[in-house]
């Protein structure tokens, strides 16, 4: 007897192949759609999809089924970063002959100008260059034109404040504008950045910019990785440093690389943006600790959180602040060792004298100080620090405030 007889098997076919995306301004992006057809007589199981190239991207890109004589399809979105041809490939594993499958893609980056709108605060505030190739130029007037000094803005070096007179892609800066209007309305024209890297030395606090569109903290990594593992990014809300989530266009922010080695971070858009409450590590010390704040004549304030923290629930790192801002523009903080903190915590039951010093930098005297002490805390007392030779020690408990009149006084003391 004779038998005959055909294997069953899945069977892979791609089309278009190649998938082709022609120009596409740089900043912009293009999608089309690969079309996978099992022409077998077996399922075609398609373990996973892989990009390769940075300027595409494929969905989806997990495991996949598709029936004999079916077809499925999948996106690619090209989103190129520099002008010239991309060429890349959609490469799939699955279960049939010959596989991986590869379906080649190429586009072209074009380059494209556009403008930007976005808004700074009157006063000091932190700036970055909102745009790759701006115009007319990077000198720090032609892309803030109203900045009140004289063609440079306020960089950071790594230990002080330096002038700089060309503004560079990734880097922030300090700048002062006229006090009115607030906000205020600033413009530029370039091309849009949407993917760029900041190479770093050493730890320790830097001061960095941000791309042409809000984006996550979470969008930006690191080579090697870990080199912001756990960072808090400050940035300036117009009176006082806050911590954020989000980096906008336009504005610098400030975050401690906390590594010893060099390294690269990477900054993309491609990340929906993140919850907008600052992630601190611990319970947050608005719950558990007391609070002062020091306003000044104009109304800036900031409010400092110390006390007992019994369970060791608070993660007192996470509130290190950045260097100083320039002279003018308002400061207040816990004086430390390295250099500043928004809390200070102490032990449940003290055996000796404990004072945390406060700092403060600001030109618009009076200034007034106000706590609220949670109940069955330990006691405190505000002084002077100088012997009573500013004002006598006032009691601080409940709420309370008082008034500081004497400008020459830039520091007092919290006393347990």
């Amino acid at each position: 007897m004779h038998l005959t007889g055909s294997g069953v098997q899945a069977a892979f076919s791609g089309s278009p192949n190649p998938l082709t995306f022609g120009n596409v301004s740089v900043g912009a992006s293009a999608s089309d759609t690969i079309t996978v057809a099992n022409t077998g007589t077996a399922t075609l199981v398609i373990d996973s999809v892989r990009i390769v190239s940075g300027e595409y991207l494929v969905t989806p890109s997990g495991s996949r089924t598709i029936g004999a004589g079916s077809n499925a399809k999948f996106a690619v979105v090209f989103s190129p970063t520099s002008i010239g041809t991309q060429n890349g490939g959609v490469v799939f594993f699955d279960n049939a002959p010959s596989s991986p499958h590869s379906v080649s893609v190429s586009g072209t980056g074009v380059s494209s100008t556009l403008s930007v709108n976005f808004s700074l605060s009157g006063g000091w505030d932190m700036v970055s260059l909102p745009v790759r190739n701006p115009t007319p130029g990077n000198a720090p007037l032609q892309i803030f034109p109203t900045g009140i000094a004289s063609g440079y803005v306020w960089g950071w070096n790594g230990s002080s404040y330096a002038q700089v007179y060309s503004l560079a892609n990734m880097q922030g800066y300090w700048n002062k504008f006229p006090a009115t209007p607030n906000p205020h309305p600033e413009s530029a024209t370039g091309t849009r950045d949407i993917l760029d890297t900041l190479a770093i030395g050493t730890g320790g606090w830097r001061m960095i910019g941000t791309l042409s569109d809000p984006i996550p903290i979470s969008a930006v990594t690191s080579v090697p990785p870990g080199l912001l593992n756990g960072a808090i990014w400050w940035g300036w809300n117009g009176s006082s440093y806050q911590q954020t989530t989000t980096l906008s266009l336009g504005h610098g922010y400030w975050v401690k690389v906390g590594t010893t080695t060099s390294g690269i971070l990477i900054f993309t858009n491609a990340s929906p943006l993140a919850p907008s409450k600052p992630e601190a590590g611990g319970k947050e010390v608005s719950e558990l600790l007391n609070s002062v704040t020091i306003t000044d004549s104009r109304g800036v304030s900031q409010t400092l959180y110390f006390g007992a923290d019994a369970k060791n629930e608070i993660a007192v790192e996470k509130y290190a602040m950045p260097p100083l801002p320039p002279v003018g523009a308002f400061d207040a903080r816990f004086e430390t060792v390295e250099g500043g903190s928004l809390a200070q915590t102490h032990a449940v039951r003290m055996k000796e004298e404990l004072e945390f010093p406060v700092k403060i930098q600001s030109d618009a005297y009076p200034l007034t100080v106000s706590w609220k002490i949670n109940k069955g805390t330990s006691s405190y007392e505000l002084t002077d620090g100088l012997g009573s030779r500013v004002f006598r020690p006032r009691e601080m408990s409940n709420t309370g405030s008082m008034q500081i009149m004497n400008s020459g006084l830039n520091k007092f003391t919290i006393r347990l």
